[in-house]
Parts: C-alpha cells; structure tokens; sequence
C-alpha cells in the first residue's frame, strides 16, 4: 500500500496536524472570537464531558476501530461532538490518516450543499483554477456555509479540515484516492422562507439517508452531529426519525455508530485517544437533561473518547470580514428566533 508514499507523508505532518493547520488559520486572520458557554447554537445541552473512570478500554485506537468496521462491511457513522474543537481536530486527523487508505473510499459529509459538488472535487484533485479564477481555501467556504444549518460549521476547524483533505488525497496513490460528497439537497437562499427554511431542515436526514443507501454498502464513512446518528429509538428533542434511525430501519446492522465523549481534560492521559465499550454505562451519562433515557447499546456501538478542554464557542475569523459577513447576516430572518440571535450576536 504504498508505503513509501505514506512516510513521506506523515514526515511532512500530513494528515495529523489539524491544530497546526487551524492555528495558521487563526494567526493569519489575527482573531478569534470567542463566545460565552451560556451562548450555545444548540438550544439544548451537548454531551456531557466524562468525568469517572469506570469503563471498559478496548486495546484499539479509533482509527483501527474505523478500519475494522470497514472491513467487516460496515458503514462507519463518526459522531461529531460540536464546538468541542479539541475532539474535532482529532476526528479530522484521523479521517487524514494514511492507515485509511484503501479502506475508506467515500466520506459523506452532513455539511455540504450540493450544488458545490463540482467546486469541492476540483479542489480535492489539486486544480489550481475553478471556473476561470483561482482556487484557494477561501472560494471553498460556500462548501460548508452555504448549508442550511451553516451556524453548526462557523468554527474555524472546517477550513482546516478542507486544507487537510486535500493535502492527503494529493499525497494519495490515485487509485486510493478519497471521494467526498456533499448530500443535502440543492437549494439556493435567495429563495428561501422561514417555512422553506424548515422544511429543508426537517428533510436533511432522510436526504443523507437516501444518498447513503445508494452508495456501494462499503468503504463508506459518514461524519455528522453525533445524535443524527443516533439508531433505534433516536433523540427525543428531535421532530423527525434521525439519519441513524432512518438507515437501523432500511439495512438493519449496517450502521456502526462511534459516538463521541469527550474526556474531562486533566486526568494525566491527554494524549491518549480511547475506544470503549457500552458494558457499565448508561444513556443517561452521555445525555442526562434528556426526559427518557432507553439503553445505550440501542442507540450506538461504541465511544470514543479524547482529552477535551470541554465545549468552546468559536467562529472562524474569515466570517467576521465581507462578504461573509453580510451574507449571513441576510440569512438571519430565516432562522429560529434563537438561532438567529446568536448569529447575529456572534456577528456584531
């Protein structure tokens, strides 16, 4: 599998420096913005941190839990635990990780409109040019931001990790080369409504799910917010049956969920990265604000977890200059009330 290729690779840092790639990032811009806890995008509470010991270690890292869930035919669901930008970094890089390749062929992103298809595989195979203009990283955000829920990726970790894509699949033997794929339905916002708004929201799951389902059923990693993934009986804060519940439902066993907890930062194993089984803990230690909480094993295979200095609310500094930011501004008067506030906060 190439092997020389891939030391060449992980001598230049490839694939697992994604903090170094978000802090060029940073630095360049000269700001981040940070915003307070309280301030969330989310209405409701995220994953609570892990803060016991008591659980099961698996003598694997995540990146051979992906691997071997691939090879057993399994499409691989990575829970991303939002605005927690230390676990995030660390998911990116191992998506990067030449330990992948030839494993993982397609990655299917929640974040992405589709009308960008064409301008995300240009920059994938290293075109200098998209439509008579240079392509550089900044013509790339539409990618991400032009998602129906863009406030989700305003973190300057999604750059960062569309920078690393590209510098992996580059460094890739072509024959492995990753295919990444934008799934929410097409849509422009000039045309929409509140009620589009909503309607198009409440549809994206069953949209990743369709495009899902009509893939080759292997080599496949899909990376959405870890309770979209969520099987059986899903998350009851939410309106419409989760992506992870719509694919239980139409393949059942195909999905294996590795869900994200985040560890409480300061145990003395931060640089360890976990793997762990379900046996000892509860759906009520990953949720407890939810009003019901049915077994764990129904909803996920197993949990990841990383070293985290717990949940930070950053946006990307790019968004704070035009014209990103009078471009979502615009969108503001179509989002939830609550949502809207705190775009327009962050945007001040």
């Amino acid at each position: 599998m190439a092997t020389n290729t891939r030391d060449r690779w992980l001598r230049r840092g490839g694939g697992m420096d994604l903090a170094a790639i978000t802090d060029v990032i940073n630095k360049r811009e000269k700001l981040v913005v940070m915003v307070g806890k309280s301030e969330e995008i989310n209405l409701m509470p995220g994953i609570a941190q892990e803060s016991e010991n008591v659980v099961r270690v698996v003598a694997m890292t995540p990146i051979d839990a992906i691997r071997e869930a691939l090879q057993a035919g399994k499409l691989v669901g990575l829970g991303e635990p939002h605005w927690h930008p230390d676990f995030i970094r660390r998911q990116h890089a191992w998506l990067c990780d030449p330990a992948l390749w030839g494993f993982m062929t397609d990655l299917v992103l929640e974040c992405g409109n589709r009308r960008h298809q064409g301008l995300l595989d240009a920059w994938l195979t290293g075109q200098e040019s998209w439509q008579g203009e240079p392509l550089t990283l900044v013509r790339l955000y539409p990618v991400w931001l032009d998602s129906c829920a863009f406030p989700a990726w305003m973190a300057p970790e999604f750059p960062a990790l569309f920078s690393a894509l590209r510098q992996s699949n580059l460094a890739r033997p072509e024959h492995v080369r990753l295919r990444v794929h934008l799934c929410e339905p097409l849509f422009e916002w000039q045309e929409m409504s509140p009620e589009l708004w909503q309607q198009h929201n409440r549809g994206r799951d069953q949209a990743l799910a369709d495009y899902l389902l009509a893939l080759p059923a292997r080599g496949v990693v899909v990376l959405a917010g870890a309770r979209h993934l969520l099987k059986v009986a899903g998350d009851p804060h939410f309106a419409q049956p989760t992506l992870g519940q719509l694919l239980e439902a139409a393949r059942p066993g195909w999905l294996q969920v590795l869900h994200p907890w985040p560890m409480a930062d300061g145990k003395g194993d931060e640089e360890e990265e976990r793997v762990c089984e379900l046996a000892g803990i509860a759906t009520a230690d990953l949720y407890p604000h939810w009003p019901t909480h049915p077994p764990l094993e129904t909803l996920i295979d197993r949990l990841v977890r990383v070293a985290d200095r717990g949940r930070e609310m950053r946006i990307c500094p790019t968004l704070l200059a035009e014209p990103w930011r009078s471009r979502l501004l615009s969108r503001a008067h179509l989002l939830p009330a609550g949502m809207a506030s705190q775009l327009q906060h962050w945007l001040a």
